[in-house]
């Protein structure tokens, strides 16, 4: 039996996905007589593909959304329904957002879904010149550095990863995950990567300005906050971010 038949035997009249990250197959984009529609997280055509969220962040936008489409074999690349925006703000993460998204996906479910099933929501082609793609993140993505990358692009970076995957990068050949950080913009006289010590937290120099860091994973430790980061480290003057 195709792994498919199980949804099939309920006989669906519609079938609704957020989040699914996948390719439906034809058997289930044909069977039920509204169709397959999808919420996607961004405004397409831009973002289309398994990081919508992360890579909107990532990116710097200001506004993303979610998009109410058709599903069709080809990925996001169905008719559009209905689009609800929201911003980003400035210190929004990838949890931040989500949160945001899925009170705009209970708005579409309650209005937009009975309206496009009352045929009072005409699809909209995309225009595929427009279109834009959000690879799904790697290993290779999650790693950020305060030697390459200026502060700006870094906190957009970190931000976009955090809470999961958790950006992470190196010190002293071990992982270090961040989970709370803010930016700071302006002149630094220390060397990238370079730790310097504040009250309750600590700071990391970048390109052009400053990462705060306020809560922190080493490898093999549990999540803390920065203080306790920096009381189990030794020599921490002669200690560098990568």
């Amino acid at each position: 039996m195709e792994e498919y038949q199980a949804v099939i035997d309920y006989q669906p009249e519609l079938i609704i996905t957020c989040a699914y990250g996948q390719k439906v197959p034809n058997a289930l984009l044909d069977y039920p007589v509204y169709g397959c529609i999808n919420l996607h997280g961004s405004l397409l055509p831009k973002y289309r593909g398994g990081a919508p969220i992360q890579r909107a962040i990532m990116d710097g936008e200001a506004v993303t959304g979610m998009t109410l489409m058709q599903m069709v074999e080809k990925m996001d690349a169905g008719s559009m329904y209905k689009k609800r925006e929201v911003t980003i703000g400035e210190d929004d993460t990838y949890d931040d957002l989500c949160i945001k998204l899925m009170n705009i996906c209970k708005v579409m479910i309650h209005e937009d879904i009975p309206a496009y099933l009352n045929g009072q929501l005409p699809g909209v082609t995309q225009d595929e010149s427009k279109r834009t793609l959000a690879f799904t993140i790697k290993k290779e993505t999650e790693k950020v550095s305060f030697h390459d990358e200026p502060v700006d692009q870094l906190y957009n970076h970190m931000k976009g990863l955090i809470s999961s995957p958790a950006p992470y990068t190196y010190l002293n050949d071990k992982i270090v995950k961040f989970y709370k950080v803010r930016k700071e913009i302006g002149e630094v006289m220390e060397e990238p990567g370079t730790i310097i010590p504040l009250k309750d937290h600590f700071k990391v120099a970048g390109n052009g300005g400053y990462i705060h860091i306020y809560q922190c994973q080493l490898q093999g430790k549990k999540i803390m906050d920065a203080k306790s980061f920096l009381n189990g480290l030794h020599n921490i003057s002669e200690l560098k971010f990568d």
